[in-house]
């Protein structure tokens, strides 16, 4: 705000100008005025210079006065107080004039000033109503009376400003404030909404979870119970153990993309990075899907394109994740392709491998296309109930994707098929780097023939099952319930070829007991951790900890055996 003040004199008769300007002007030195103030107030004063600081402006008649007032307010240093003659011919007189300027202006303190008026006191009040911005002073001015009431107007307007301005900063804050709260309010909503969402989708989720893993349960424990009878055919009893073979893989694909799913909204998915050979991958997941397409009983046929039995293209990525991604975007597509092809393959572009996988399925609607790759979003959606499955592959593969880098995106047609692409970073390989396969030869057994291996297992149908392929292949086996018993048994027999440690155990872990039986003897037989919380990234976890290997729960045959022929065969 402008520290000095503005004045407006509106009167016909120039010497009023004069006089006020006089008693008000700027540094004027006014002995009378401070002698009639010493008499006044009864004490001594110095004369000094006064303080006051104003702009005067002159107006002659009423319109010149409304003039002055607009433009002062244009320039934004408006009057705070106006000295108003009453009788000014021509125009309109002060009374219309003080009318007009508080229609437009109404904050203005105002001093008529007049000798003599056409209105009485009753008819001004009347006009004005009882207001504290009017004020009378009689012509000829006192001057003492006319710098005091300057003094007090002009600092009540100031004060008035003040507030003003202070009343519409806070009204700006509160606006503010409020509109900030909206903000928050609708954030709240939208969070909320989304939550109440969420947690829907997430019951959908669980309730189509816990029919996928009755599913499978259902058929393993009922053809379990039917392999107890005794009149059952040797084709009925192969038949019920691939049923019950079958749905132990679909729990244990259901099991996986849980703990998948769960990693990835922990933000704890890792990556194992190595060279391997492309063609490998895809041939290796060949027969996986030809034996799928075979048990959908759908007339599919499966197409590997850029020759990929011939091309030894090597690549450095994850390669269990990298089938992984494989895996959930051909069973995608096997669901919902009845007839046609599925068609895998890859170019190079600049640093990226481009890989897809084309369907002649039933395509997918614009609509959906959003929310494929959603966690949770396909659960709730009757476009995807009819399909067997967690629903959660699309998700985990995008997920993986871009961890390892790369991005996933899709092309398709209703009725006509989906091509979903998947780029990831390509580096190539030196050709000095020879990747083959790990290949057990199914006569290569013998070489384990009467090796001893001790179980530490705390759950007796593991031990039976281990002892029960063990015995077929002429391998000794021996259990103890948990690790004290399996250090026990290592102190007193050190003739064991290999022992396969669970980590879950009671009275002593696994992990405790490994370190116990090292510290104990200093030629110790090859000790495997095994467990049912398998994890990939934990197997660096128990090598770190001094196991020499690691397999996970449920038992891969072929996986245990390489690992055995590993340790137990001299020329593996």
């Amino acid at each position: 705000m402008n520290s000095r003040k503005r004045l407006l004199i509106v009167d016909d008769n120039k010497s009023i100008h004069e006089d006020i300007k006089k008693i008000l002007a700027i540094n004027l030195v006014n002995l009378e005025i401070d002698k009639f103030e010493e008499l006044l107030f009864d004490e001594k004063k110095e004369t000094k210079t006064s303080s006051i600081d104003f702009v005067i402006d002159d107006a002659y008649q009423g319109e010149e006065a409304l003039q002055k007032v607009e433009d002062a307010f244009k320039e934004s240093f408006p009057y705070s107080l106006i000295f108003m003659d009453v009788r000014m011919p021509p125009g309109i007189d002060g009374i219309k004039t003080i009318h007009r300027i508080w229609d437009q202006h109404p904050n203005i303190e105002m001093v008529i000033c007049t000798a003599y008026s056409d209105y009485s006191w009753d008819e001004i009040m009347e006009k004005f109503g009882f207001t504290d911005q009017l004020l009378f002073i009689k012509k000829p001015f006192d001057a003492i009376s006319l710098k005091q009431i300057t003094y007090s107007l002009t600092t009540k307007w100031e004060i008035g400003q003040k507030n003003k301005e202070y009343m519409a900063y806070l009204e700006s804050e509160v606006e503010k404030r409020t509109a900030e709260l909206k903000k928050l309010l609708e954030y709240m909503r939208i969070l909320k909404e989304k939550a109440e969402e969420s947690d829907r989708l997430k019951s959908s989720f669980l309730s189509n979870m816990s029919h996928e893993i009755r599913s499978p349960m259902t058929a393993i424990l009922g053809f379990s119970s039917l392999l107890e009878e005794t009149d059952l055919s040797k084709e009925k009893k192969s038949q019920f153990i691939s049923y019950i073979n079958n749905s132990g893989l679909n729990l244990l694909q259901i099991i996986n993309d849980i703990i998948d799913i769960s990693k990835i909204e922990a933000q704890q998915l890792k990556l194992y990075m190595s060279a391997c050979q492309l063609n490998l991958i895809l041939l290796e997941l060949k027969d996986v899907f030809e034996q799928q397409i075979a048990l959908s009983k759908k007339n599919i046929q499966l197409i590997l394109k850029n020759d990929v039995f011939e091309n030894k293209l090597k690549i450095y990525t994850d390669p269990l994740r990298l089938k992984q991604v494989f895996f959930n975007l051909v069973d995608n597509a096997i669901k919902f392709t009845s007839k046609g092809s599925i068609e895998l393959g890859y170019a190079i572009e600049n640093e990226l491998i481009i890989f897809y996988v084309k369907d002649t399925g039933i395509g997918i609607s614009n609509d959906k296309k959003d929310i494929i790759f959603e966690r949770f979003g396909q659960a709730d959606d009757l476009f995807f109930k009819n399909a067997k499955g967690t629903g959660l592959g699309l998700a985990i593969s995008k997920n993986l994707i871009e961890v390892m880098g790369g991005h996933i995106w899709l092309e398709s047609e209703l009725n006509v098929g989906t091509t979903f692409y998947f780029s990831l970073p390509y580096q190539l390989i030196s050709e000095d780097i020879i990747i083959e396969p790990k290949i057990v030869s199914p006569n290569s057994e013998s070489s384990l023939n009467n090796k001893r291996i001790l179980i530490a297992e705390d759950e007796e149908i593991n031990f039976v099952y281990f002892n029960e392929l063990f015995s077929l292949k002429k391998i000794q086996s021996d259990w103890v319930k948990n690790g004290q018993e399996a250090l026990d048994k290592l102190s007193s027999e050190n003739n064991y070829d290999l022992v396969l440690m669970d980590i879950k155990m009671p009275v002593m872990d696994g992990v405790e007991a490994m370190q116990k039986i090292k510290q104990l003897h200093r030629k110790t037989p090859p000790i495997i951790a095994q467990t049912a919380f398998a994890l990939i990234e934990e197997k660096e976890n128990y090598l770190a900890l001094g196991f020499d290997d690691y397999i996970s729960k449920p038992i891969n045959i072929d996986e245990l055996f390489i690992l055995l022929h590993k340790w137990l065969s001299p020329s593996y």
